[in-house]
């Protein structure tokens, strides 16, 4: 009797690859959202400066 993996070696490649792109696709979303945040940021602060009085 065998004691091998329980998944063939095909199923835990097409595991890890997947796992990759959820990986790269959670990243992408992290990415796009620290962006957006950094430009709200930044507008907020433009808002701020038109709002200082001169004098």
């Amino acid at each position: 009797m065998s004691h091998g993996p329980a998944l063939a070696p095909a199923a835990t490649t097409a595991r890890r690859t997947s796992a990759v792109g959820a990986s790269r696709r959670t990243s992408l979303v992290m990415l796009r959202a620290a962006i957006v945040g950094w430009l709200a940021s930044f507008q907020l602060t433009v808002d701020d400066w038109h709002g200082i009085p001169d004098g």
